[in-house]
């Protein structure tokens, strides 16, 4: 099994069917992406084949009212990006594990799948806080049905955000944020223990991820294995 593609995969699923609600998935052939201008995400744009020409054609489309626009890259050729006036805004490792056995771990918290508009409040509201930007509640609302997306809870206190997505018995774990003030307690790695015995009982073999710098330690020490790097680029005058 080629990880880095059902890796890639599954993000592309993700962005594609939270924005089916919206109509707002675009393919030009060399290159697509998916556009809601009232959101922060997903806003992404990618190609399985990015060549100087293409980029041209892609920094027009980013002219062309999307200037929100984020493109994504899997690839090794940096020089191509930076030549054409695009910046990195993040490089994240794309990461898998295959899962043997469930994983055993305290049980502090409860994950509560959001069902309804005023949990797809709570969850934009404090998803924002640890990643630094927004999300629109009606992407959340309209897509919990087919994407899950939970709040963990520390008793009665909503303390952090996960997001759960199975394509193709590969499980995409999203969106793992804890407040900063409940940050080094455990509590990342709880949340990912729960969603790795989901994805279990949901029959996914793989879990895959993409991981920022500050979250790769606790995804390897859950035996995430490194795969390939993940690249986000925007045009430099596009902050």
């Amino acid at each position: 099994m080629n990880l880095k593609e059902k890796n890639i995969e599954n993000i592309l699923s993700l962005w594609t069917k939270v924005n089916e609600p919206f109509n707002t998935n675009y393919n030009k052939g060399s290159y697509s992406y998916c556009y809601i201008p009232f959101s922060d995400w997903p806003n992404r744009l990618w190609s399985h084949d990015f060549t100087p020409e293409v980029l041209d054609d892609v920094i027009n489309e980013i002219h062309n009212g999307k200037e929100k626009l984020m493109i994504s890259y899997w690839g090794d050729n940096y020089d191509m990006f930076v030549s054409k006036g695009m910046e990195q805004r993040s490089q994240l490792t794309g990461m898998s594990l295959y899962m043997k056995e469930k994983a055993v771990y305290e049980n502090r918290l409860q994950l509560i799948p959001v069902k309804n508009r005023e949990q797809s409040k709570q969850w934009v509201d404090t998803f924002a806080i640890p990643f630094g930007y927004q999300i629109n509640e009606d992407i959340v609302a309209r897509c919990c049905d087919k994407v899950q997306f939970y709040l963990a809870f520390l008793g009665n206190t909503v303390i952090g955000t996960a997001l759960l997505h199975i394509h193709e018995g590969i499980a995409g774990i999203h969106a793992v944020g804890i407040m900063p003030e409940m940050r080094k307690m455990g509590f990342a790695e709880e949340i990912m223990k729960t969603l790795i015995n989901t994805a279990i009982d949901n029959n996914a073999s793989h879990c895959v991820l993409q991981a920022s710098a500050l979250g790769k330690g606790i995804y390897a020490r859950l035996g995430f294995t490194d795969d390939f790097l993940f690249t986000n680029y925007t045009l430099r005058s596009n902050k």
